[in-house]
């Protein structure tokens, strides 16, 4: 699957934001179609971290969970910052 340059921006974030789309609209209407994308790109993600996150990859991992539960608007701010090329990230 090529994502087009002129339909994603170079912003990496917003390149899996693409992604995530062109995953749901494949799912075509399937029950569940945004969780069932989401859920591939976070078997990826976690392959990912696996292979490249050293042998300490649970804790990166987990410190993102607790990011979440913990300090939701952080996260917030972290994503919306990621999404808007040009903006500073924290």
């Amino acid at each position: 699957m090529r994502i087009e340059e002129k339909s994603c921006p170079a912003n990496p974030l917003q390149m899996v934001d693409c992604l995530y789309g062109e995953l749901v609209s494949h799912y075509n209407g399937a029950e569940d179609s945004e969780i069932r994308a989401a859920s591939k790109l976070l078997i990826v993600a976690l392959e990912k971290f696996k292979c490249h996150g050293g042998p300490q990859w649970r804790r990166l991992v987990a410190a993102y969970f607790d990011l979440i539960n913990e300090e939701p608007e952080k996260f917030e701010r972290i994503i919306r910052c990621q999404r808007h090329a040009g903006k500073p990230l924290m």
